[in-house]
């Protein structure tokens, strides 16, 4: 009888070594980490299940996923759109709000691990299956875990379930141990103290002026952080950096609650459960409104009270609100008619062929301040989509400029983070594709004794979300820079070559810098047709690892052609507007004017430095 052992972290790959469950085991996991790590320190074989499903399967999954999900919601909202007009004064649609864009990894989550678990044991129920637990509440704070999954879509197989806590501690629990232990060793009067110290250094919120404009400022900013202080003075500014500011700085007096009762979960009678995904997505939900939608109506509430006390007359975000109460606030506030404007925080915006950014960010604000892609672009890339926000050409506001001093290198690699099947891993290069191209070209670099050769891992990189670490650590000849950003290690070196193994943020850092970029395409998020015609003027771009690995050798032995062409990088990427000018259009729109749209907001001066 075949044993299956399935884990989901580097972390329970350790704790299945040191039990011995390995032994006579078929190794499984849902994050490509784990195969990296047993196959590197302890030669095990381990494949992530994304190996058993085919590009075309998953494709259809997401677009499965979209439909189901959105009709649920839909259906949802529309039963509880009076009552929540009663407790609120505006229709809101609550739960697409909360809960569209996790649900949608939610329920894509099930049926990827589902169908690939299947493809994996066949139809013969004659495999003892080993599972590390699994709870889906880190994604929607359900009570839905692996244990539940498997009863409903695999009850014929001999399961078990390890329920494995990592005892490593988190940076909160850490914090929560390191006050406990204080308040211990110092009286309660020093405890106040310190206390006191460290309340100085939170976003404490400063008085409000009733003549000026208020503006909330949703989440981080990424290139727009010059707002916080270039609003200030002018306009009261509510930095919402997080709700626990907002909770500290608007506390609400008197409490209020949502009666569960009064919400409606009997869209059974049409149809529109057809399927144990459906029944686990609207179980999920049901968990969510009961487990949180309280606190989502105290903090509603909270924002309910500035609005009525202040006023809210535009709301900027730059990392979308994709759901949960930063959701619910945008969609509050649009629904009062307060303008919203969204800002482009990365690569593959306009350029590509990305359906879920309609989701995640255009649907959800009026302005969306771009780089430079414009409405005509995302048309030409999914023609017959509906764009209901105005595209407005700004630019990218921080552009790589080299120290004096910088320090020319041969090569650079920008490693990309892996994920999990259950967190997204799936709506891009699958996690074992991704991380197979990132082990030959690492590999491939090692090999080069006589290049400077860099590698750049991201921010805070562990096993959890690189799963290259262990390869890194044995590599020889390369230098691992981690310690710094990005666009830092770009002012202190100037990289001859860059490489980045799918289209991502760090092609757009070096698109201006004299340096070669070995682009390779990635399958899901295809470019658009006329931007990528502008791009392979560009860059040097590549379909499969074995080319990327063509050309590198032949950069490394000077055959590979110069490409500094400035067509894509000045249409998609050129310098900003300076900051008073985004205040200004700020102003316009708080003021009720219609920005324009497709025309240019300035004249493309940057260009690719020649060699």
């Amino acid at each position: 009888m075949r044993k299956i052992v399935i884990m989901h972290s580097v972390a329970e790959a350790k704790h299945c070594i040191q039990h011995e469950h390995h032994i006579g085991a078929e190794l499984y996991s849902t994050h490509s980490s784990v195969d990296v790590f047993l196959k590197e320190y302890h030669r095990l074989e381990c494949l992530c299940l994304s190996h058993f499903l085919t590009r075309d399967r998953i494709g259809a999954i997401i677009q499965e996923t979209d439909q189901k999900v959105a009709k649920i919601l839909n259906r949802l909202d529309t039963n509880n759109r009076d009552m929540l007009q009663i407790q609120f004064g505006v229709p809101m649609n609550w739960f697409t709000a909360l809960y569209d864009f996790y649900a949608r990894i939610q329920y894509s989550g099930y049926i990827f691990f589902v169908e690939s678990l299947k493809n994996v044991v066949g139809t013969s129920p004659d495999s003892n299956i080993v599972l590390y637990n699994y709870t889906f509440k880190h994604i929607l704070p359900s009570e839905t875990d692996i244990k539940a999954l498997m009863n409903m879509f695999f009850p014929e197989f001999n399961i078990r379930v390890i329920q494995y806590e990592d005892s490593r501690l988190s940076f909160r629990q850490l914090w929560d141990k390191v006050r406990r232990h204080s308040k211990k060793l110092i009286n309660p009067k020093r405890w106040m103290q310190f206390v006191q110290i460290l309340a100085r250094f939170q976003d404490r919120q400063g008085a409000f002026d009733s003549d000026k404009e208020t503006v909330l400022l949703l989440g981080p900013l990424y290139e727009m952080e010059f707002l916080r202080e270039g609003l200030a003075g002018n306009y009261n500014v509510i930095n919402g950096l997080n709700i626990d500011v907002l909770r500290r700085n608007f506390p609400l007096g008197t409490k209020s609650s949502m009666a569960s009762e009064t919400l409606k979960f009997d869209f059974r009678l049409d149809g529109l459960v057809e399927n144990s995904y459906d029944e686990l997505l609207l179980k999920d939900l049901i968990a969510c409104h009961r487990r949180t939608d309280h606190m989502h109506t105290e903090d509603l509430r909270i924002l309910q009270s500035i609005y009525s006390k202040y006023g809210i007359d535009l709301v900027v975000w730059g990392n979308p609100p994709k759901g949960r109460i930063f959701g619910l606030f945008n969609e509050y506030l649009r629904r009062q008619g307060v303008k919203v404007v969204g800002a482009q925080h990365g690569a593959v915006y306009g350029d590509c062929v990305v359906p879920k950014h309609y989701l995640s960010d255009y649907d959800r604000c009026d302005y969306y301040f771009t780089y430079g892609f414009t409405e005509k672009d995302l048309i030409r890339g999914l023609p017959g989509r509906k764009v209901r926000c105005r595209t407005v050409p700004v630019g990218k506001c921080k552009f790589v400029q080299h120290d004096s001093d910088a320090r020319e290198v041969d090569i650079v690699f920008p490693v990309t983070n892996t994920k999990s099947m259950f967190w997204g891993g799936m709506w891009r290069v699958a996690p074992h594709e991704l991380t197979a191209r990132q082990i030959r070209i690492l590999e491939h670099l090692d090999s080069l004794t006589d290049a400077t050769v860099y590698i750049k891992p991201f921010a805070n990189a562990n096993y959890d979300n690189c799963s290259v670490l262990p390869v890194l650590r044995r590599l020889k000849h390369v230098k691992i820079v981690d310690h710094i950003g990005f666009h830092e290690f770009l002012c202190r070196f100037k990289p001859r070559c860059t490489i980045v193994e799918m289209p991502s943020t760090p092609q757009f850092e070096v698109l201006h810098l004299d340096t070669e970029v070995l682009l390779m395409d990635e399958w899901f998020d295809v470019y658009e047709e006329r931007a990528l015609d502008m791009l392979q003027a560009r860059v040097h771009f590549t379909t499969n690892t074995e080319q990327m690995i063509d050309c590198i050798d032949d950069f490394i032995a000077g055959r590979l052609c110069k490409k500094r062409d400035d067509t894509y990088f000045r249409y998609y990427c050129h310098e900003s507007l300076k900051p008073e000018q985004i205040l200004a259009l700020l102003k316009q729109i708080m003021s009720g004017v219609q920005l324009p749209t497709d025309s240019r907001m300035q004249e493309r001066p940057v260009s690719c430095k020649k060699s």
